[in-house]
This record gives C-alpha cells, sequence and structure tokens, in this order.
C-alpha cells in the first residue's frame, strides 16, 4: 500500500472501480450465457469484499485515531485552563493579607463534618495556602465539640465515631501550639 502524503500512514487504494452507469447499461444490454465470464465476476467479487475489508479496517483506523485526537485535545484544553489559573488575581494576594482573610473565615471549627472545619478545608486547597494556615496557629484554636452520649449496646459504631473525631482533634490541638485555645463544648 502506498503511504498517505498527509499523516504518513499507508494509504488505502482500491481495487474496484465503481461503475455503476456502465453496469447498469451492461445488465439491461447483454443477455444469456456467453454475455457472462464467470471468472471476470468472480474476480470482480473477491476484490470488492478485499476492498469491503479494508475499508472497514480504514473506518477503524480512522476512527481510533480521531479517539486519540480528541483525547489529545482535551487533555490540551485542560492544560490551558491550568496555565491561565496561574494568572489569577488570587495568586497575587499577598500571604498577610491571604492569613487575614484565614482568619476572618475561621471563625470556630466544628467536629461535625469535614465542611465545618474550615482551618482544615483552606489547608487542603493548595501548597501555599497550607503552608499560610499552617503558620497560623489561632485558627486551629477555635473550636466547637459535639458529641452524643448513646445509651446502645453496640460499642463498635461508637468506637469508630470516636476516632474520626479524636483524630482530627489531635491534629487540630498539635497545629494550635502555643496559640490559646477557645472551646465549645
Amino acid at each position: 500500500m502506498p503511504l498517505c502524503s498527509s499523516c504518513g500512514e499507508n494509504a488505502f487504494t482500491p481495487r474496484v472501480s465503481v461503475d455503476l452507469p456502465g453496469l447498469h447499461n451492461r445488465l439491461r444490454t447483454e443477455s444469456g450465457p456467453a454475455s457472462v465470464q464467470p471468472d471476470e465476476v468472480a474476480t470482480i467479487l473477491q476484490n470488492v469484499q478485499q476492498d469491503l475489508q479494508d475499508y472497514e479496517s480504514e473506518i477503524h483506523r480512522l476512527k481510533s485515531r480521531s479517539i486519540f485526537l480528541q483525547a489529545q485535545m482535551e487533555r490540551l484544553q485542560q492544560y490551558a485552563s491550568q496555565v491561565q489559573s496561574l494568572c489569577s488575581p488570587i495568586r497575587k494576594v499577598p500571604d498577610e493579607i491571604l492569613q487575614c482573610i484565614f482568619d476572618y473565615s475561621c471563625d470556630t471549627n466544628e467536629f461535625i463534618a469535614l465542611r465545618s472545619k474550615p482551618a482544615m478545608v483552606l489547608s487542603a486547597v493548595c501548597s501555599r495556602w497550607r503552608r499560610n494556615a499552617l503558620a497560623m496557629p489561632a485558627i486551629w484554636s477555635r473550636m466547637s465539640l459535639q458529641w452524643e452520649i448513646t445509651t446502645t449496646l453496640d460499642l463498635g459504631s461508637d468506637k469508630e465515631t470516636d476516632a474520626e473525631l479524636l483524630f482530627p482533634l489531635y491534629n487540630f490541638l498539635a497545629r494550635s501550639q502555643q496559640s490559646p485555645m477557645t472551646i465549645s463544648l
């Protein structure tokens, strides 16, 4: 097979030239066994089958290429979006102002669900925000603790719930360092 001039892949060259008007004319005018050569018909049909297989292979190759190109385009769009985020206004805010914003937004860290712990959420945004959040013991020292007292005999689930609350509590206590604690029970 010859190579395609645009992509360098093997180019599909059909074996059969489709001549529908010539075939229609031949079907209308010729008749009888002498007008049809069985070897000629068999050769044409064999070439048609090979061309059909080649067309199917070419379609499959082009679909695969299309899927690959679509994935590359999506990857490039994602990359462009991330590169553009390098110019976002929040990246220009000095650390001192960012820390003031953190202090203002971290009123109380409630030990009920993750989104009720603003210090934890802020420290998970990016490495810069994490560095600033960890440098501010005051945002880790304001807490609200809520435990429900249950009288069930299923102690296994209570231990899991306590462990889920105690691990973050330990992190908050360690990160608060020497900052005065404000705890609501």
